[in-house]
């Protein structure tokens, strides 16, 4: 009896350790593919991240073109509108030069004339005759 006991225990423990490793190994296979899901997953990411770094970099070389063609284009401009307000300052003094240059002509006209008008007096005075106005 107490055989028949032992063996029955013994079938049931083997029984039992079998669905235990039958049992283990559907978790390892789960784990194996959970892993294997994630790995794909994260290679996935890995790629995309890769493939965006490299289209940044491309997206950058050519920002830094057009900015180096920009910068020429600016310090062009910027030439253009240095040498523009020159021409305007130019102008401006050309301008101012020219009314200076109109009031000492006027001044010198107004003195010729007030000239003129007391030697002609004098001169009208010297003869007696009277002056035309």
């Amino acid at each position: 009896m107490f055989y028949k006991i032992l063996e029955k225990y013994s079938h049931v423990k083997i029984d039992h350790n079998t669905k235990q490793i039958k049992e283990s190994n559907k978790v390892m296979e789960i784990e194996q593919e959970i892993i294997r899901d994630f790995l794909d997953l994260y290679d996935k990411d890995i790629k995309q991240i890769h493939q965006n770094e490299e289209s940044i970099e491309k997206d950058l070389k050519i920002l830094y073109k057009e900015n180096e063609k920009f910068q020429i284009i600016f310090n062009q401009a910027v030439e253009i509108y240095d040498n523009f307000m020159e021409y305007l300052k130019e102008a401006g003094d050309l301008y101012n030069w020219c009314n200076i240059i109109e009031k000492e002509m006027n001044s010198v006209h107004d003195t010729l004339a007030s000239k003129y008008l007391a030697r002609s007096r004098t001169n009208c005075e010297e003869k007696g005759q009277e002056l035309d106005a």
